[in-house]
């Protein structure tokens, strides 16, 4: 059998109205992204400098409290209705109504479990914050769950109006509120306020209207996919949260906070874009997950626009770290640089995509066992690093324990999907080459400025953006199937 291009993703669509549509939703969810995370940023400067590390880091210990009793109860309905190729409708009355029962429990247990939660961080200021802040779980649930069809229909453009609304609200009461009361129930106050805004949003966006209803037959059915996103989503947990957890024990909520805003920094960009493409993809991989030819060319060109824009600011962050930090946040965030540069490099490593394309053809249970072998190295790695070299340490286990995982991960993808690791390797190979070339060239630039200042900051930035620009569009002069152009191309020609 001939081989085929390792850029095949370029030169042909997977399917021209499923690619039409997934461009189209593509383009709405990035705008969401881009405003809601412009929103969350700007939230994340101004509380830092209102609130400090210690209040950030107290609503942080509350918040990972929630975290882990919503993942070990996480029952994956939303992910088995997008995944089901039949129609949903019989499905939705069945889903609305466990998910409910579910946050009621949940806010029951949350309530009684505060003050023990409370004294095991050695934190008592987050007794009433966890116990209020937990009635984000029924608003939640009491949404319409007709607005499922969003997502799996392909309709970002609703999607994007139905979550924005609850960002503008919780960015603006967040922010307004530690204003007047500089203190973590600001942040309290802002979640409560766009979750009750999304709720209202969403039964003014769908026409469905949602019945407390029970067909158990219904939920088995939804429960044999969903167990295995519950049984990833814990692994998940212990993996994404498991370094905050033993971080907050050993340091406190002060080191919680400086880790957590290190983290969201420097995987802002990289989450919020493979988070974005993630959604539209595991829909149209749904789709198309009985024709594997046209399932690879979809990831491929996934991998590939994913990494154009992840790579250059992970890159860009690393060398300017300590004069951003400065400058937005303050000085007071500084002790957060060494871990924000090495938490960096897991952006690059989100430009692989390969949980929705497992989703989409009935294989949840790779993520899962990709989960474990994360865990394990996780695991092993946390506490001792942590004890011994702080945020630095507890970065690099979390590293450690994404890289464990990428051999196997690549052997599933070849196996379930074609996609052989050369052809996503080449196609990494052109990105990784300009950023190096543009973080060397920013760090040249920046030895030559003695003093660094928000203009100076924005000049450099400007010129790693362009050195990037120019050394990817001339990627074509030594590989021809690499073709950022074409590729601007066919997504212009999607969204058409």
């Amino acid at each position: 059998m001939p081989q085929e291009p390792a850029n095949k993703a370029n030169n042909s669509a997977p399917n021209t109205d499923i690619y039409g549509r997934a461009v189209k939703s593509g383009a709405w969810v990035l705008a969401l992204r881009m405003l809601s995370g412009a929103l969350v940023f700007a939230k994340f400067v101004v509380l830092a400098r209102l609130l400090g590390p210690v209040y950030i880091g107290l609503l942080a210990v509350a918040m990972l409290v929630l975290a882990t009793l919503n993942t070990f109860t996480q029952i994956g309905f939303d992910a088995a209705l997008i995944q089901r190729k039949d129609d949903i409708r019989s499905y939705l009355n069945t889903a609305w109504t466990l998910g409910i029962i579910r946050a009621a429990l949940l806010v029951t247990i949350l309530y009684l479990l505060a003050p023990y939660a409370a004294n095991f961080f050695g934190e008592p200021q987050t007794v009433g914050i966890i116990r209020v802040i937990a009635f984000t779980f029924l608003l939640d649930a009491l949404n319409n769950i007709g607005v499922t069809y969003f997502r799996k229909e392909l309709e970002f453009n609703k999607e994007f109006l139905f979550r924005i609304s609850g960002v503008v609200i919780d960015a603006v009461v967040a922010i307004c509120v530690a204003i007047i009361y500089p203190n973590a129930w600001a942040l309290v106050a802002g979640k409560l306020a766009g979750s009750s805004v999304k709720l209202a949003a969403s039964y003014l966006m769908h026409p469905y209207r949602p019945a407390l209803e029970m067909n158990w037959q219904k939920a088995r059915e939804l429960w044999s996919f969903g167990k295995h996103i519950m049984g990833s989503s814990i692994l998940r947990f212990f993996i994404l949260q498991g370094d905050s957890f033993v971080l907050a024990k050993i340091l406190g909520a002060g080191a919680l906070g400086l880790y957590r805003y290190a983290y969201r920094t420097s995987n802002m960009t990289a989450t919020e874009i493979s988070d974005m493409i993630a959604k539209v993809a595991f829909a149209a991989y749904s789709k198309l997950q009985e024709n594997q030819q046209k399932l690879k060319a979809g990831y491929l060109k996934t991998v590939q626009v994913v990494s154009l824009a992840v790579f250059p600011i992970a890159g860009g962050l690393i060398v300017l770290a300590p004069e951003f930090t400065k400058i937005v946040f303050g000085n007071d965030w500084l002790p957060m640089v060494p871990a924000m540069r090495i938490l960096c490099l897991l952006g690059p490593l989100k430009c692989f995509q390969r949980a929705p394309a497992f989703r989409a053809v009935g294989r949840p249970d790779i993520i899962l066992k990709l989960s474990c072998i994360r865990f394990v190295v996780l695991a092993l790695t946390i506490y001792p690093l942590t004890k011994k070299l702080g945020m630095t340490g507890t970065s690099l286990s979390a590293l450690a324990a994404s890289l464990s995982s990428q051999p196997f991960a690549f052997y599933c993808l070849q196996k379930f999907i074609g996609a052989r690791f050369k052809d996503v390797a080449l196609l990494l190979s052109f990105p990784v080459a300009a950023t190096l070339i543009m973080m060397l060239s920013v760090f040249a630039a920046k030895s030559a400025i003695v003093n660094i200042g928000p203009v100076s900051l924005l000049l450099l930035v400007c010129l790693g953006a362009a050195l990037y620009i120019i050394l990817i569009l001339s990627a074509r002069l030594f590989y021809k199937e690499y073709d950022a152009v074409a590729l601007a191309r066919d997504i212009l020609k999607g969204l058409k």
